[in-house]
């Protein structure tokens, strides 16, 4: 827990439907809300707005965040090696 990846953010403590984590930091979703915490380099845990509800899917790395909802499908982070290029 040195990034704080294992701290849960208030209000997600009895309703997480998704979980995804990684080394250095978390995401986590309920059926209103997305958040992600712990290490936050290269903003891996800046959720855009239009994913803050109705995710489906969360996968994270390193120091990379994707998710999806049922629309659409956004990638965040570092994209040192490519990992969040959607359209190649």
């Amino acid at each position: 827990n040195d990034k704080g990846q294992t701290n849960i953010t208030t209000g997600f403590d009895k309703k997480v439907k998704i979980i995804a984590a990684a080394r250095k930091h978390t995401c986590m979703s309920t059926d209103e809300k997305t958040t992600c915490f712990g290490d936050n380099d290269f903003n891996k845990n800046n959720v855009p707005d239009e994913f803050q509800n109705g995710v489906k899917i969360i996968a994270v790395g390193d120091d990379h965040t994707c998710m999806s909802t049922d629309e659409k499908t956004t990638c965040f982070g570092s994209n040192m090696h490519g990992q969040i290029d959607l359209n190649k």
